[in-house]
């Protein structure tokens, strides 16, 4: 994976996006029509992009079908499709 070639902690993936924690910060790639890369865009990537807010302190992360999220300093922050308010 361009990007990640060391480094990486931990991988999630859902239907739409994957994630990793990569030295210490949340990064995703994928289909991003329901925002399930975090970076506040629906714009489609190949390579992993910087979920926006999570540059550091990200020690767990996780995937739905629609949604992922990480801890993040002790706390957990999501991103993604929130039509059915899982976010």
């Amino acid at each position: 994976m361009t990007g990640l070639t060391s480094g990486v902690t931990k991988i999630a993936s859902n239907y739409y996006a994957s994630c990793a924690i990569h030295n210490g910060a949340a990064k995703c790639w994928g289909y991003n029509a329901y925002g399930g890369t975090g970076n506040g865009t629906t714009t489609q990537s190949t390579t992993p992009v910087q979920v926006t807010g999570l540059t550091s302190g990200v020690t767990d992360i996780t995937s739905g079908v629609y949604a992922s999220c990480a801890v993040h300093n002790g706390a957990a922050k999501c991103w993604g499709y929130n039509y059915y308010g899982g976010l």
